[in-house]
């Protein structure tokens, strides 16, 4: 496969073992020997500030949540995590120039204050852990089957005739190729799951539990992030956060790791649909993990499982940006009744 570098990073998988730390449930059961071995062993003050900044930051998602920022800084995969949080006023400011930053919900959200709390708490955890011993855990027992896990998926992968920056040219153009040719990074991590992690650049991140192909069409769903600038497609967001399909699926997700807004819910279908399309390419469309969440029958982006449909009718242009693709095939849609199209689709993928 071309266009792919592994590796790992101490400092983003410190950063992700936060989120099990916190104690809910939901990354206990996925990390539970880790967590028996490092929260027990944790100072009150330690638990405090870890509960004190999953309550600044909304949930229990703080390791994807607090990465974003922290990856804006230029090589943060090597930066020691406490020099990274400990400077949060150089993330920002770096933050602040990439793609996702919003200024006016950052304006709204009080973000630079918040940021530089969290960081200020979650340093404090993190000097502690390490002053237990953490990075001598991580190097003996994690690292070890990191490496295997990436040996093993650049053996599998070299076989694969798929570029992934032309996979990203393709949908996204020329600008976000310029940026991605000859650069995607995918860091294998062992405290992801169950998520994939899209942060700064094009850099992901993945759980050495996942199999593939399913990590290379996760890639692929998290390269595409962001696929347009929400102002570019305002009507069309606007439009489609109104239609009962979108907005039931929207309120059933799952409470601990949901879209607080609408349009990052809209966003992930039309970024899964944009990966299935390609997985479909690369000759991966057949695997049952790859396409869970599109699934027409017991998939969750019911969205994301029609855009894929008219997706595979109406064909980009290679000059289009991608807005404008994603214009035309929202004006070709029913919205307003997507759920008598969903309900249209057929009952296995296509």
């Amino acid at each position: 496969m071309k266009g792919l570098r592994i590796a790992s990073s101490y400092t983003a998988d410190l950063i992700q073992f936060l989120s099990v730390l916190t104690g809910q449930a939901f990354y206990v059961r996925e990390h539970r020997e880790a967590f028996a071995a490092w929260r027990p062993r944790l100072s009150a003050a330690a638990v405090d500030a870890l509960t004190e900044a999953a309550e600044a930051v909304g949930s229990p998602y703080l390791g994807p949540t607090v990465i974003l920022p922290l990856s804006a800084v230029p090589g943060f995969a090597e930066v020691p995590p406490q020099e990274l949080l400990a400077a949060a006023d150089r993330s920002e400011a770096y933050f602040r120039r990439s793609v996702y930053y919003d200024a006016a919900r950052a304006a709204r959200d009080d973000f630079t204050a918040r940021h530089r709390r969290v960081c200020v708490l979650l340093l404090e955890v993190v000097r502690e852990l390490e002053a237990l011993g953490f990075r001598g855990y991580w190097e003996t027992d994690r690292r070890p089957a990191i490496d295997a896990v990436a040996a093993d998926l650049r053996r599998t992968l070299d076989s694969v005739d798929f570029d992934l920056g032309r996979a990203v040219t393709d949908l996204l153009g020329s600008s976000a190729a310029d940026e991605a040719v000859g650069a995607i990074t995918l860091l294998l991590c062992s405290f992801v799951a169950p998520h994939g992690v899209k942060v700064c650049g094009p850099v992901y991140l993945a759980d050495i539990r996942y199999p593939h192909p399913n990590t290379v069409r996760q890639a692929l769903h998290e390269l595409f992030h962001p696929p347009y600038r929400v102002d570019e497609v305002a009507a069309e967001l606007a439009a489609l956060a109104e239609d009962p399909l979108v907005r039931s699926s929207f309120e059933a997700q799952d409470p601990t790791y949901r879209y607080e807004r609408i349009e990052g819910w809209i966003e992930d279908n039309v970024v899964e649909a944009m990966a299935q399309l390609f997985a479909r390419e690369a000759g991966f469309a057949d695997d049952p993990v790859s396409r869970c969440h599109i699934d027409p029958v017991k998939g969750d982006y019911k969205l994301g499982a029609v855009l894929l449909a008219y997706m595979q009718r109406i064909r980009k242009t290679p000059s289009e940006a991608f807005a404008e693709y994603f214009r035309r095939v929202v004006a070709a849609m029913p919205v307003g009744q997507l759920d008598l199209e969903h309900a249209a689709l057929p009952r296995s993928p296509p």
